[in-house]
């Protein structure tokens, strides 16, 4: 079972409502085929990266299918988000979403493959970070899905 916190409209749409005697109300749906990525599945081959303030930037990674099912990336109700985030001192300084090439749309069981994915870079300290891709499938929490690099953002 499945509840969005965020109910777009589709899923008003789609799923079914009930009502708590509080007068609250939940939207729920029973999936067979839910997924979610919990391990790591994004390598990131250097060691550090250079990136740009207040533009787009591209960095490469290597996708795999750690899991014994298809991996659905554009799947219409949970779609895979790849997001590469910013950390300082320990803290999420920012996170941005990465665009994946139209073309990848699923991974077969121990498929891996390389993209260019790029993102739009706000405004972040010209500084040093470390860097790390995250994943949301599902999920309202960061999922770690590569190791932690080095990066700095050049003004």
């Amino acid at each position: 079972m499945y509840v969005p916190h965020w109910p777009t409209y589709y899923i008003q749409e789609n799923f079914t409502k009930h009502r708590y005697f509080n007068g609250d109300s939940v939207y729920l749906k029973v999936y067979q085929d839910f997924q979610s990525l919990q391990k790591e599945c994004v390598i990131m081959k250097d060691e550090h990266y250079t990136f740009r303030n207040n533009g787009i930037n591209s960095i490469q990674l290597d996708i795999f299918n750690p899991y014994p099912y298809v991996i659905d990336i554009k799947h219409k109700e949970f779609p895979v988000v790849f997001q590469i985030g910013f950390f300082r001192d320990g803290k999420r300084e920012e996170r941005w979403n990465l665009q994946l090439p139209d073309s990848v749309s699923q991974l077969t069981p121990g498929d891996t493959i390389t993209v260019d994915c790029q993102f739009n870079l706000g405004e972040l300290s010209a500084t040093s970070y470390r860097i790390v891709i995250c994943t949301e499938t599902g999920v309202l929490y960061d999922t770690f899905s590569s190791r932690f690099r080095d990066a700095t953002i050049m003004k």
